[in-house]
């Protein structure tokens, strides 16, 4: 019933709405006007492989997710939650957080960011974090 006008706005309103939920929701691009209603489904949560493979990114829940773009649809490693006083919140890793790269190389899933990090000294996570792109440096 009411406008949202940034992508930051849209996934606050959609995190309060409890899973299992249907939603309507009115989507307006140009002229054309549509009407939706979504099921609002669970974050399925994987096996902390990143936090084995690099004691850095420990206390962080990832998954593997996609991301539609305007080019279309990209895999990224989600970060769906984060414990508090972890050595992933120290690193600056949030709940929401989306890994698009790692030393400026793009991945995909939880296995291609472990292998990926695995015997690295310096590791440059590159994360999307609502609108911003961020850089964050760990030292292994």
């Amino acid at each position: 019933g009411r406008p949202v006008r940034a992508a930051a706005e849209l996934r606050a309103r959609l995190g309060v709405i409890p899973a299992g939920e249907t939603i309507a929701m009115r989507l307006q691009r140009g002229g054309e006007v549509r009407t939706v209603n979504p099921r609002i489904a669970e974050i399925e949560a994987r096996e902390n492989v990143a936090g084995k493979a690099l004691p850095e990114l420990a206390g962080a829940t990832l998954t593997d997710a996609e991301r539609r773009t305007r080019k279309g649809r990209g895999r990224v490693v989600a970060v769906t939650a984060v414990e508090v006083g972890s050595p992933a919140f120290a690193h600056g890793l949030r709940a929401g957080d989306l890994i698009i790269g790692v030393n400026t190389r793009r991945i995909g899933s939880i296995a291609e960011l472990a292998k990926l990090v695995s015997g690295s000294e310096r590791i440059a996570l590159n994360v999307l974090r609502g609108d911003f792109l961020l850089s964050i440096m760990i030292r292994a």
